[in-house]
């Protein structure tokens, strides 16, 4: 923050960077020997010269009381990896991951610098592996930050949540999260999602109350005021103020008193039950002691209006889970129908078949959890289904994993299909199957193969355009 804080302070016109990196510098921080790499993170990545993404994460940091150090290390990491991502620099994953190295657990600390993200960390996710995956964290995270900052929601309600969410997310991508400060596990990202969505409706229901009363200036009393019973009660009880709700300590705490009115011999309180006219009642100035102020929301009926707009049906995350489910339910059920491949497997992924097919009847299907995303924010290594009446949304495929030593998983053979060298080499091609309302992209074999064949897609048009231009060459 003391770079943005350095550059804000220049007049317009006279914004340099650079400038405010030496500046920092110039304080003799402990990272003045690698600044230069911070300096180019808040360059690239801090949100512009609002620095919005920067003041977010400090605020996020300060909230959990997170100080520690980053590390020269990790510091150059987080600036300069490049993960060769068309249409985006992944600006949300890095500032997730400075959240949780600053926010990390003592265990994880050293000599005050944050050891629970490595570079090898940020090198596994590089990986073609979770390539899809750490692509759908930043889809969600970036969806996150548009939703909250499209509604207006001041920065202090909305940040903690987005910030839990983007916390979890890179420990689910590391497997990290038992060493997390939360040490929960989540089955999926979309498990993660669904918790933030649920943060974010306590935090719009609750908001922020302040809890520190202002005080009210003292004053000096008259001789009529000194003489009269309502100002004396007043002053002699000062928790009671006219117009804020209490509980009698005598009576059932059921029942919710307003106080309206203090006169000269009497307070007057009045309750609203939920279906029957208002009580009221008059009691002694010294019954007053015996009231205790009501601190949560007053009991009455929800409007008509808000609880309808509450309801499952008029809710859109009910119209999409039910989108969701439906298309799960077919995509699982059109496997089930074909049955489950005669593929054979090597610890090297290797994929063969496992008896002679005919052409076109080696059918595999990609099976996952079902995300659904809206259609431009769709890279293109991003595994999706199409909907045949639905243009602007799709399904990202999160793919099923398998670890063959730990004997765990699922194996799904769609995700350990690789491409030929050749396109001779291939005997198996992509080809769109419509099921049911769904455009699903199948790996199909397009020639009989026999048993103990080597299973090869054909090389993608990329790839193929590549070794033509080597050829010529």
């Amino acid at each position: 923050m003391t770079i943005a804080q350095h550059y804000e302070l220049q007049a317009p016109g006279q914004k340099d960077l650079d400038k405010a990196v030496q500046q920092a510098a110039s304080s003799l921080p402990p990272c003045k020997a690698y600044i230069r790499s911070i300096g180019d993170f808040v360059s690239r990545f801090a949100g512009g010269e609002s620095f919005k993404l920067l003041k977010y994460l400090d605020f996020i940091c300060k909230q959990y009381g997170g100080s520690n150090m980053l590390g020269e290390e990790f510091c150059s990491a987080v600036a300069y990896t490049d993960w060769k991502l068309s249409g985006t620099t992944l600006p949300f994953l890095r500032v997730a991951l400075c959240a949780v190295q600053i926010t990390a657990p003592q265990a994880q600390v050293r000599n005050s610098i944050s050891r629970m993200i490595s570079k090898a960390d940020i090198d596994k996710l590089k990986t073609r592996k979770i390539s899809d995956d750490v692509q759908t964290a930043e889809a969600l995270m970036a969806s996150a930050w548009e939703a909250t900052e499209t509604t207006g929601v001041p920065l202090e309600q909305f940040a903690l949540a987005c910030g839990k969410m983007q916390i979890r997310l890179i420990l689910h991508l590391l497997g990290k999260e038992m060493k997390g400060r939360e040490q929960v596990q989540y089955d999926s990202m979309t498990d993660i999602k669904d918790k933030f969505e649920a943060d974010m409706l306590q935090t719009s229901h609750s908001g922020k109350k302040d809890a520190k009363s202002t005080a009210e200036p003292a004053s000096v009393k008259s001789l009529a005021d000194a003489s009269n019973p309502r100002s004396i009660a007043l002053d002699m009880y000062q928790h009671i103020k006219i117009g804020k709700h209490y509980v009698a300590c005598k009576e059932s705490m059921s029942k919710v008193w307003q106080l309206v009115d203090v006169t000269e011999s009497s307070a007057i309180l009045v309750h609203k039950p939920y279906f029957t006219d208002e009580e009221r009642k008059e009691v002694k100035h010294s019954e007053l002691k015996t009231l205790k102020e009501w601190s949560q929301p007053v009991p009455m009926l929800v409007g008509d209006s808000l609880r309808a707009s509450l309801l499952p049906s008029a809710s859109a995350t009910l119209k999409s889970e039910l989108l969701k489910a439906k298309a799960q339910t077919s995509l699982y059920e059109k496997y089930l129908e074909l049955g489950d491949p005669q593929v054979l497997v090597s610890t090297m992924h290797e994929l063969f078949s496992g008896c002679k097919y005919s052409k076109g009847k080696l059918v595999l299907l990609p099976l996952g959890t079902l995300q659904l995303m809206p259609a431009e924010k769709i890279t293109k290594n991003q595994c999706t289904i199409k909907m045949a009446h639905v243009k602007d949304q799709v399904f990202v495929v999160q793919p099923w994993r398998v670890d063959f030593v730990k004997e765990s998983g699922m194996f799904s053979p769609y995700w350990l299909m690789k491409e030929a060298a050749e396109m001779d080499d291939a005997c198996m091609t992509k080809q769109v199957l419509k099921i049911d309302e769904l455009l699903v992209t199948a790996y199909v074999n397009k020639k009989v193969i026999e048993k103990g064949t080597l299973l090869l897609l054909e090389p993608s048009e990329t790839d193929a355009s590549k070794k033509r231009k080597t050829v010529k060459k």
